[in-house]
């Protein structure tokens, strides 16, 4: 009887994901040119090792005439901010944060404030690079959507086997758990979601939610900023970057801020170490890494959330690979 009421929803997830799949929305291609300021807020910390392709990204931006780029170097030992500075751009130096602030939401607090003037707010991490457009078509989205949070996830570029398994994570368990259209037009800000690569914010609706000085505690400070956007009666939506101006983001994960880091990865680590949580985040993961291998085809033919490897690698005899094919867009 168990087994059969998980057989139900592990195949209710699927259902689920595939329609989340079928109902994602794509901006549009072509971006017509922003009349309003906009800054690109940029948290740096050691990053030197691989942000010049953010900064050559952010660099080549089009569409947006008076765009500002300031990037915030929080303490790096390595020179990151003098290779901001070779790059042309402004970098400020940011300051410690004080008791009861964490990292990252500090360094985005100050970044805004060094933004006085600007409508919209864009906040990217270190391995994020934005195609031409990007930004353009972002801030066109945002306005012609009505919303004051917009959230577009990167294509994920991921290397290693561990990398393909786990970097997807995020954005597939969105899709398997959360009913984004739902979400959208919900105002309970329970039902909001947002990722901090590429988040894009009305300045008046950040400034009403409590911006990051709101969320100054809180390790997921993207969820937790959407949430109060909502909870201030602003509406947030989540695209997906594929398909459109495209925006890449490697694989290695964002680390802007050490410290944010270290505290997320003891608690990340905690969470994996508990059976539940291992067993729901092979629930989320796509198995786009296994697709390549032939052996994996029969397995993974049919599920796009990745639930039913999990059973089949357990020797459940009764769950078999399903008939719906992945996604085209998504291969």
């Amino acid at each position: 009887m168990v087994t059969w009421v998980l057989v139900v929803a592990v195949a209710a997830l699927t259902a689920h994901t595939l329609v989340n799949a079928r109902l994602l929305r794509r901006p549009r291609a072509a971006a017509s040119t922003v009349d309003e300021s906009v800054a690109v807020l940029l948290p740096l910390r050691d990053e030197a090792a691989r942000v010049e392709p953010c900064l050559r990204a952010l660099k080549a931006q089009e569409g947006v005439p008076g765009l500002e780029v300031i990037a915030l170097d929080d303490g790096s030992t390595d020179g990151t901010a003098d290779l901001v500075r070779a790059h042309g751009l402004r970098v400020e130096d940011g300051t410690a944060p004080p008791p009861g602030w964490l990292g990252k939401p500090h360094a985005c607090h100050q970044l805004a404030a060094r933004a006085p003037h600007a409508t919209v707010l864009v906040f990217v991490d270190a391995d994020v690079v934005l195609a031409p457009h990007a930004v353009a078509a972002a801030v066109c989205e945002l306005r012609a959507a009505g919303v004051d949070l917009l959230s577009p996830y990167p294509r994920i570029v991921a290397g290693t086997a561990g990398e393909r398994l786990v970097q997807p994570l995020l954005q597939w368990s969105w899709l398997t758990f959360l009913p984004l259209r739902a979400m959208e037009r919900s105002p309970r800000p329970s039902l909001a979601a947002a990722g901090g690569q590429f988040l894009v914010v009305d300045r008046a609706g950040y400034d009403r939610a409590g911006g990051h000085a709101g969320v100054r505690d809180e390790v997921l400070e993207d969820v937790a900023l959407a949430r109060a956007v909502k909870r201030t009666g602003g509406g947030s939506r989540s695209p997906t970057g594929r398909g459109w101006p495209p925006a890449a983001c490697t694989a290695r994960g964002a680390s802007s801020c050490p410290a944010t880091r270290s505290r997320c990865g003891r608690r990340s680590a905690r969470r994996w170490a508990r059976p539940p949580s291992w067993c729901c985040s092979c629930c989320c993961t796509p198995p786009r890494f296994f697709w390549s291998r032939s052996m994996w085809r029969p397995v993974c033919a049919g599920t796009p959330s990745g639930s039913w490897v999990v059973w089949w690698r357990r020797g459940r005899p009764g769950v078999g690979p399903g008939r719906t094919r992945w996604p085209t867009r998504f291969r």
